[in-house]
């Protein structure tokens, strides 16, 4: 299953509680690694510093909810399923007719 991560930072702290949270949280990143189960297509990180966003692959719902748990201290997550356009066009049009039909 294909899906976009979309994460944020967590709000609140002081300058000094959230330079320590980030500084903690790259500690952690440099000794991370995804569950083996899970395939990062991309990941970018937003230019305003506040989060990012990742496509990855994965049929392993138990794995990413532990990679997820493992961050939450730091960050907000949001997990979107999607699929490729060239194959959700078809099945929107297929929709689309049978919708037509009972019009």
């Amino acid at each position: 299953m294909k899906l976009v991560l979309v994460y944020e930072d967590r709000a609140g702290g002081s300058v000094t509680d959230n330079l320590e949270a980030a500084e903690s949280a790259q500690k952690l990143l440099s000794k991370w690694a995804p569950s083996p189960t899970a395939t990062i297509l991309q990941w970018v990180q937003r230019c305003d510093g506040h989060g990012g966003f990742a496509v990855l692959e994965t049929d392993d719902m138990a794995a990413l909810y532990k990679d997820l748990a493992l961050w939450s201290s730091w960050l907000e997550f949001q997990v979107h399923p999607v699929l490729d356009i060239g194959d959700s066009t078809p099945l929107l049009n297929e929709a689309l007719a049978t919708a037509r039909s009972v019009i």
